[in-house]
């Protein structure tokens, strides 16, 4: 969040909706960074799998890496769950996060795009 964001006064729905949109920021950029590389961070974003032949093997490293960075980088925001969703092309792997803001009792529902490395709100 931008310095002069928390000193400026809004209506509480702007601020609500622009933390929404700072934490979706920060979750492309936590997974969007290589692990060990464009951060100055130990363990911020997402180690290489490479290494890894089978989707479930992959998918698995995926969601755990997902689950840790979330912990440990995005503070307001709490996981409930990580599923993998179904999909027809075998080079696309998604996963749907069903999350709770910390400080709310708002429930946030998205999902991680690994072919455009994106993650959105539902």
């Amino acid at each position: 969040m931008g310095l002069f964001r928390k000193f400026a006064v809004r209506a509480p729905e702007f601020h609500e909706n622009q933390d929404v949109l700072d934490i979706i920021d920060n979750l492309n950029n936590i997974l969007n960074t290589k692990k060990d590389y464009g951060s100055p961070l130990a363990g911020f974003g997402v180690r290489d799998i490479s290494a890894y032949c089978s989707r479930s093997d992959i998918a698995r490293v995926i969601m755990e890496e997902i689950r840790y960075n979330v912990e440990a980088f995005e503070p307001r925001l709490r996981i409930v769950s990580i599923d993998e969703q179904d999909e027809k092309d075998p080079m696309r792997l998604s996963f749907r996060l069903q999350c709770a803001l910390r400080d709310t009792a708002r429930e946030l529902e998205g999902v991680f795009d690994s072919r455009t490395n994106h993650f959105t709100l539902d």
